[in-house]
């Protein structure tokens, strides 16, 4: 049998209500206590995200994600051995031709800040949106590009047109993969409830859901400071159950396809459906049982 729905209420929440030590990207709201003033321990709410309202304003290149490679060269100053060097892009908004032209010179820097006086050339083949890396360097100079181990999801390297791992630059090195300039096609809102001293809840209730995708928010451009909106259509099931309680708190976080946390700067706003249901315990089987009794009992009228 299915539970009764006996009201429904709207809650709006906005980034700006977060605590002072906790972050756009990551924070938590107490459940007004109006929610549950009439709620009785028989009941319970079921929560939706109607409607998202942000701008894009994150850097899709960031010292947080993927920012750092490992460079490593022939050092001609220290010895005349190999050295590794942390090259780091500025962070920033950058489009890929940006993107080319930063590169090339932060090789160009490192090489230099190697003994290597010399000067690294990126092209960019719009066709195929790949790199060729060229260099006018020592002959005896050998680069690689490692993979950066701090950046678990490989997207440093895929900066550069390339996967995990070591690749040997030589002249006229072409990418292997399209560059990737570190775009984000959606972003997912989690939501979490908790208690008052901030643990997750064990609902021991299999059929509801404590801990939720609230939804996935398309990002139709990324440029900076453009609008990014969601609402709510028919075909969307993502729901999160609220128990009876009087001192709960909502934890939300944004994270992209990797479960790496956003990088949103500027503040949101989110919109709410808020149900709540009586539970209807009548089995089947007890339904069946009051009303063979009912008919008993009225048989005889």
């Amino acid at each position: 049998m299915e539970n009764i729905l006996i009201n429904t209420q709207h809650l709006f929440i906005s980034s700006k209500t977060r605590q002072s030590n906790e972050t756009i990207n990551d924070f938590s709201v107490i459940l007004p206590p109006s929610l549950f003033s009439e709620i009785r321990e028989d009941e319970y709410i079921e929560m939706e995200l109607v409607s998202y309202n942000g701008r894009q304003s994150y850097y899709n290149i960031s010292s947080n994600r993927n920012s750092k490679i490992t460079f490593r060269q022939y050092d001609t100053v220290y010895g005349g051995s190999y050295t590794d060097y942390i090259m780091t892009i500025p962070d920033g908004n950058y489009d890929i031709l940006e993107l080319k032209t930063i590169i090339q010179t932060t090789l160009s820097t490192t090489s230099t800040t190697a003994g290597n006086a010399g000067v690294w050339v990126v092209t960019l083949d719009l066709k195929t949106l790949k790199f060729t890396f060229g260099y006018d360097l020592t002959a005896s100079l050998v680069s690689f590009l490692p993979f950066d181990s701090l950046d678990e999801d490989d997207t440093s390297m895929s900066l550069y047109g390339f996967e995990q791992g070591e690749v040997n630059i030589t002249p006229d090195k072409v990418s292997d993969i399209l560059i990737n300039i570190g775009n984000i096609s959606s972003f997912f809102i989690y939501c979490n409830l908790m208690n008052n001293k901030s643990r997750y809840l064990d609902s021991g209730d299999s059929e509801h859901n404590h801990t939720s995708i609230l939804c996935e928010v398309p990002i139709i451009t990324n440029s900076f400071g453009s609008s990014i909106t969601y609402t709510k259509t028919a075909e969307v099931e993502y729901k999160m159950f609220v128990p009876f309680s009087t001192s709960n708190l909502l934890r939300f976080t944004l994270k992209d396809h990797n479960n790496d946390q956003m990088e949103f700067t500027s503040n949101y706003n989110m919109s709410f459906q808020l149900k709540t249901y009586k539970k209807n315990n009548l089995t089947s089987a007890k339904m069946y049982e009051i009303l063979t009794q009912l008919l008993v009992n009225t048989s005889g009228l």
